[in-house]
């Protein structure tokens, strides 16, 4: 029905918006079913737009029918929030430990996805070694390593704090300051390779302090997880460390991730050891957070003492194993057609991120050692989630400051609901040193890249953010 909706739409010129047409078009944006992919609704607007020769301003104008101090606003600006976690909430399997850890944090304003993958990060802590993937000549375990990025009040330690608590109380493994020499972290990893690195600022772990030089080479090696490394220290001895086995969890923001760290951490190669969990915004809102479900907690710690206890070779069943199959083949065309060379370094890693993620997946929900298909395609499409805004966040980390500009001038704007005229702008980004000329250039390069688009109302100009809420 819905897609009868835009195509009646398209093609056709409405030259009078005083007409029933007009009005049910507005009804149908407003009522827009959650259920559905926001793409359709996209195309409907897009289409509402141009049957009806008018720009995105004016119709959320006309959605709402005001502009409070200068700010278009809708109630349709509020809904892609919304709607971007509960995308992202469909991706998850039912019941199960995704279900009590999304109950569980349910409370607090970190995004959905900064919780559950910091929760997984949980689950691979409690696995450490004792379970295993093979690859032929290598094994895939499933310590996982995860950075949350976003802007500065995104809560992303309050969705790692919540994992890390849970790793201390259970005594999954023992965890590793998050300032550390690479003396002190050799001296460390020669007790036990089985470790968690929580980093509530990864600019901490990885500054740009003297000793902390060679740091990055290192833990390039440690993350592969190989049963045998020897490190070098600074006195030229060597030490051995077997059975490596690191969960990491750091968050940072964008600025601080290109600016306040050694180059080698962002370069691409690094990076890719990581599932990069990037969100500009969230929904949520609590004055005071809600305390979390006890009956919850209790679910979730009994799932983690019993993978504890787990051990073994996990396999995949057949059909898991045809499904991946196709997907690989997918995934290798794909790979061929990327041009970017940092672009494809960043995605080089993604089919073990999806085993990985798979494994942890089936072992919670199926207490199995067979992944199935179903779990499989989980992790891909959680992984794929992670991959739909990281490769392009990562490179405006790495341009010059400008290019850093460009990205918080347009997060300003979705934090305003999407749309907002230049003087709302001009106030909002000030304190950046973005005046009214630097603005503009800004504009006009998001608008020559299709990010925004720009439209005039009654004599004042509205910028329309064009991409998705969570991209």
């Amino acid at each position: 029905m819905y897609l009868r909706v835009v195509r009646a739409l398209e093609g056709v010129q409405y030259q009078s918006r005083d007409t029933p047409v007009f009005s049910k078009a507005l009804e149908w944006i407003q009522q827009w079913p959650k259920e559905l992919d926001t793409s359709f609704r996209r195309k409907l607007v897009e289409a509402t737009c141009k049957s009806f020769s008018m720009n995105e301003a004016e119709l959320w104008v006309c959605l709402d029918g005001s502009v409070v101090n200068g700010h278009v606003t809708h109630k349709a600006a509020i809904d892609p929030l919304k709607e971007a976690e509960e995308k992202f909430h469909d991706l998850l399997p039912e019941g199960g430990w995704f279900e009590w850890y999304y109950n569980y944090t349910l409370g607090y304003e970190a995004p959905l996805s900064y919780s559950i993958f910091s929760g997984m990060c949980a689950v691979g802590a409690a696995l450490g070694r004792r379970v295993y993937l093979k690859m032929g000549h290598f094994n895939i375990y499933p310590n996982y390593c995860v950075i949350l990025i976003g802007p500065p009040g995104m809560k992303k330690t309050t969705a790692g704090d919540v994992s890390a608590k849970l790793i201390k109380e259970m005594v999954l493994c023992p965890t590793l300051a998050d300032q550390v020499t690479p003396e002190r972290m050799i001296t460390v990893l020669k007790g036990s390779g089985h470790h968690f690195i929580y980093c509530g600022e990864l600019a901490v772990f990885f500054g740009k302090q003297k000793y902390n030089e060679g740091l990055v080479t290192k833990m390039l090696r440690i993350l592969d997880s190989p049963s045998e490394y020897i490190a070098e220290t600074q006195t030229r001895e060597q030490e051995i460390l077997r059975d490596l086995a690191v969960t990491f969890l750091g968050c940072t923001t964008p600025s601080l991730l290109s600016h306040s760290m050694p180059e080698e951490v962002t370069s691409s190669g690094f990076l890719s050891r990581f599932l990069l969990v990037v969100e500009r915004d969230t929904h949520r809102e609590f004055h005071i957070p809600r305390d979390p479900s006890a009956e919850m907690e209790r679910k979730l710690k009994l799932q983690l003492e019993r993978l504890k206890g787990m051990a073994g070779e996990m396999r995949l069943s057949e059909e898991a194993d045809e499904w991946l199959k196709e997907w690989y083949h997918q995934f290798k065309v794909k790979m061929r057609g990327i041009s970017d060379e940092a672009m494809a370094e960043i995605l080089v890693r993604t089919p073990t991120h999806v085993l990985r993620t798979a494994m942890l997946v089936h072992l919670v929900q199926c207490d199995s050692f067979d992944i199935c298909c179903s779990c499989l395609g989980t992790a891909a499409k959680l992984v794929a989630y992670t991959e739909d805004s990281a490769p392009r966040a990562v490179q405006i980390m790495r341009q010059p400051t400008g290019a850093n500009d460009l990205d918080y001038v347009m997060a300003t704007l979705m934090k305003l609901g999407g749309a907002a005229d230049h003087s709302t702008m001009i106030r909002r980004v000030a304190n950046r040193g973005i005046n009214s000329a630097k603005l503009k250039d800004h504009i006009k390069t998001l608008e020559e890249s299709g990010r925004v688009k720009v439209g005039k109302k009654g004599g004042a100009t509205y910028y329309i953010g064009t991409e998705e809420i969570n991209g």
